[in-house]
């Protein structure tokens, strides 16, 4: 009974064995099977894609068919002659133009109320957007037409009086902080003259203590208007106390206090850098909401290399921005370049002012302003300016940013020395272009590999070298020869 249960492993394993033995015979038979061309699979074993001759300078020449031209997309361009003017670098960050700047203050005092949601900081907002209101609370007069409703005259008598010593004496206070504001605004003009005086003067006054002048007059200026706003609002509260005591001693009935709101207009577009209030809370006459600032233009105070150092500053500048802080959403302008690090946008600066040196290093540095509208130029980004100096100018030679091939610590570019070879040659880089780089190290006119030499480059390191010809090594000829 025992049998047939052996029989089962037994018939497996001996089927195994057939099949294992099939497929090794199947394996040697196609191993050992003889191409019926041989020559011809020799030669197509023995012929490589790609050819690369070593000279004995060392060069090597990659030897390209042209179908494999074709395959690898190359195109070889003439190289245009350039001349590299002289000047010298300068550093700095980009830092908001004070002149842009724009307060939105309340008109009135009372309770502000928003209109939707209320702006935060990073928003933008455009010229004569409605923020909001300001709705008005009970002030001296409103206080007396609840009193003259009452029959208490003596309270409202004493009420009146006390509310007109009240607001005299605000008024006071304002006519006051009016006067010294136009003081100090007229002392602070004063002293800016003189200082341009000094500065026009061989530079008596340095040109920082001008700029510092000339920004407290700007701040003058402001606390002029705020207080000329705060006077105008004390002397409408003014009138209308005096109206009502008017009507109280006259016994007349108050007319009932003013519910209208008065709306929050935006004087200018801009980003909102700064909230002061928020609605629901109570607000005074010219008191700052927002700050709003525009940033068509910019300053970038640039630092030169403490071993360099202009006599005359040029008027104009090209400012480029640093590889940390090119935006990735892509090109700023119609003249972003293309550089080492990534895109690089190229800006006109004009100069402003020659400032103090460092405090530190003693470099120079001058004060420009950066043309930004319509860009994402914004303060704090880094800064690389060119700013020309007088001189001859350097030959180069402009070769497209693809052209340029980097390995290791070499720098170089693909030549076409005829139909279908290519060899490198070191460059130098002068500087970055528009769309590519000013070289040294090549001659006007000469074939270069403008697109595919990458491809080249991975052609030449993975290629299979041989022995260059007889010809190549003895170029003399055999001229002794009888």
């Amino acid at each position: 009974m025992k049998r047939p249960f052996l029989l089962i492993p037994l018939t497996a394993a001996v089927v195994c064995g057939v099949l294992f033995l099939s497929w090794r015979m199947v394996a040697m038979r196609e191993s050992a099977r003889v191409p019926d061309d041989p020559p011809a699979a020799a030669s197509a074993m023995a012929t490589p894609p790609v050819a690369v001759l070593r000279l004995p300078s060392g060069d090597a020449v990659v030897q390209l068919s042209a179908a494999s031209q074709h395959a690898l997309g190359l195109v070889a361009k003439p190289a245009r002659a350039a001349t590299l003017r002289p000047f010298v670098r300068a550093w700095g960050r980009l830092q908001a133009d004070p002149a842009d700047a724009t307060v939105i203050a309340a008109p009135r005092g009372g309770t502000l109320v928003g209109a939707g949601r209320w702006p935060h900081v990073g928003d933008d907002i455009a010229a004569g957007t409605v923020l909001g209101s300001v709705t008005p609370v009970l002030r001296y007069a409103d206080r007396l037409s609840q009193v003259t409703q009452s029959s208490d005259l003596a309270a409202r008598g004493a009420l009146a009086r006390a509310s007109v010593a009240q607001v005299s004496a605000s008024l006071a206070t304002a006519r006051s902080q009016m006067q010294g504001a136009r003081d100090t605004l007229r002392t602070d003009r004063a002293e800016l003259g003189r200082l341009r005086h000094l500065n026009a003067s061989g530079k008596i006054a340095s040109d920082r203590a001008v700029m510092a002048a000339d920004l407290r007059v700007r701040l003058d200026r402001s606390r002029v208007d705020l207080a000329r706003q705060q006077l105008r609002a004390q002397q409408q509260a003014m009138s209308a106390t005096q109206s009502a005591l008017g009507l109280l001693e006259n016994g007349s009935r108050l007319p009932g206090p003013s519910s209208s709101a008065v709306p929050l207009l935006s004087p200018g577009a801009g980003r909102v850098v700064a909230v002061y209030a928020r609605p629901g809370e109570a607000v005074t006459a010219g008191q700052v909401l927002l700050r709003v600032q525009r940033y068509d233009s910019l300053q970038v105070l640039l630092t030169l290399s403490p071993s360099e150092g202009l006599s005359s500053p040029p008027p104009r500048a090209r400012v480029r921005l640093q590889a940390g802080d090119v935006p990735r959403t892509g090109r700023a302008d119609a003249s972003v370049a293309l550089a080492t690090g990534g895109l690089r946008g190229a800006y006109r600066a004009h100069l402003v002012a020659a400032v103090d040196g460092d405090p530190v290093s003693g470099a120079q540095r001058l004060l420009y302003r950066v043309d930004a509208t319509g860009t994402v130029l914004r303060p704090g980004m880094a800064v690389t300016a060119r700013l020309a100096v007088a001189g001859a100018g350097t030959r180069a030679v402009f070769v497209p940013e693809g052209a340029i091939v980097r390995e290791a610590s070499r720098t170089s570019v693909y030549v076409r020395t005829d139909a279908g070879s290519f060899t490198r040659r070191d460059v130098r880089l002068l500087s970055a272009s528009a769309n590519g780089w000013l070289v040294s190290g090549l001659l006007p006119g000469t074939p270069v590999v403008s697109v595919g030499a990458q491809a080249l480059l991975s052609a030449e390191l993975q290629g299979v070298f041989t022995a260059p010809p007889a010809s190549a090594g003895n170029s003399g000829g055999d001229g002794d020869d009888d």
